[in-house]
């Protein structure tokens, strides 16, 4: 699993990889910690390239979202992914992920 990361003066840009399975949630869950403790803004979340995500990579994103906004940041989505709503919607998560 790879991120890209973009630390910028206004916002941090996180672009998530492919695949997020429960197998990447621990090191996607530090990496985006990493961007909150580096800028308390707004972080733009890119989903341009998620094509699959499980339920425990959406319940990671899930406490993202409310850590990050519980903290003053705001979670913008970017190029929502079909497939991530998709999986988001059938689990009841998409009103918490504030889509």
């Amino acid at each position: 699993m790879e991120l890209e990361i973009t630390i910028g003066s206004d916002a941090s840009i996180v672009k998530l990889p492919q695949s997020m399975s429960i197998e990447d949630v621990a090191s996607l869950k530090g990496k985006l910690q990493e961007v909150l403790d580096a800028h308390s803004g707004r972080v733009v979340i890119d989903l341009d390239a998620v094509i699959s995500a499980d339920a425990a990579a959406l319940q990671m994103l899930t406490a993202f979202v409310m850590s990050a906004t519980r903290g003053g940041s705001k979670v913008q989505w970017d190029n929502l992914s079909v497939p991530l709503y998709m999986a988001a919607c059938q689990l009841n998560l998409e009103e918490h992920l504030q889509f």
